[in-house]
C-alpha cells in the first residue's frame, strides 16, 4: 500500500463570523495535524496578526467572504 508523505504542520488562520463554522474548521485542521488560529471577525484577526508578540506569519488564511464589518474581500486587500 502507498502512504502519504509526512506533512508539516501549518499555522492556519480561520476567520468566520459564524462561530460554529469557524470552530468546526479549526477542529478539522487540528485533527489533520495543523495549528489553527480561529477568529470570528477580520478585525480581531488583524489585531492579533499585527501584534509582534503573536510571532508568526500564517501559511494559510481561510476566511468567510460575507462578514459584517470588514468582509473577506477587504481582508484579502489588507
Amino acid at each position: 500500500t502507498m502512504s502519504a508523505p509526512p506533512m508539516r504542520a501549518l499555522e492556519v488562520v480561520v476567520i468566520d463570523d459564524n462561530a460554529d463554522c469557524a470552530r468546526t474548521v479549526g477542529m478539522l485542521l487540528k485533527a489533520l495535524g495543523h495549528k489553527p488560529y480561529v477568529f470570528n471577525s477580520a478585525e480581531a484577526a488583524i489585531e492579533q496578526l499585527d501584534d509582534p508578540a503573536y510571532g508568526f506569519v500564517p501559511a494559510l488564511i481561510l476566511s468567510d467572504v460575507g462578514m459584517p464589518g470588514m468582509n473577506g474581500d477587504e481582508l484579502a486587500a489588507w
